[in-house]
């Protein structure tokens, strides 16, 4: 994000600002689409809750042992309850990620090996890198982002199904580096 914002103020200047802020805003919405579909976090919630009644079905022997397993099994209730409500408010992974320092810029970076090591960190924000390093960079596309001009559109190529025209322009990248 910074690197976002200093972009946009090179290009745009005090307008560039404002684009970062709508660029920052529109990551946040996406991050909280991901949150809804894929909710980790309740996930390991709900391990920490069923780990804390496993220790109350034990049976000892005699009458002072149920006590003692019921006395350990509510100490035990009582650290997780201490310890989820004396932490502060949890950050997002987003919000944790973009606190962190930036990386010196290096040649040899590697995304996707940062990614796979940082995955357990951030696991929403590495299932969006995930999706979007997924996505193929073609040379068909960066050039019809930059055309302006209507076209008229070809027939044979509005008919084709998503897929199929998802393997041309893939293909058709491939082919013209080979």
């Amino acid at each position: 994000m910074k690197y976002i914002g200093f972009i946009c103020s090179k290009v745009k200047g005090m307008e560039g600002s404002s684009q970062a802020a709508a660029v920052f805003v529109s990551m946040n919405k996406l991050f909280d689409e991901y949150v809804i579909c894929f909710p980790e976090k309740e996930n390991f919630i709900c391990e920490l809750s069923s780990d804390s009644d496993s220790g109350s079905d034990s049976e000892g022997e005699g009458p002072t042992a149920g006590c003692v397993n019921h006395t350990f099994s509510v100490v035990k209730n009582y650290e997780q309850f201490l310890q989820l409500s004396d932490q502060p408010a949890k950050k997002s992974d987003l919000h944790c990620y973009l606190e962190q320092p930036v990386l010196p810029w290096s040649q040899d970076f590697d995304a996707l090996t940062w990614w796979c090591t940082a995955g357990a960190r951030y696991p929403i924000l590495s299932r969006m890198a995930r999706d979007f390093l997924a996505i193929p960079v073609s040379v068909a596309s960066s050039y019809e982002a930059f055309y302006t001009e209507a076209r008229p559109a070809d027939e044979h190529v509005v008919c084709l199904k998503p897929e199929l025209m998802n393997a041309l322009v893939c293909s058709r990248s491939w082919y013209s580096k080979h």
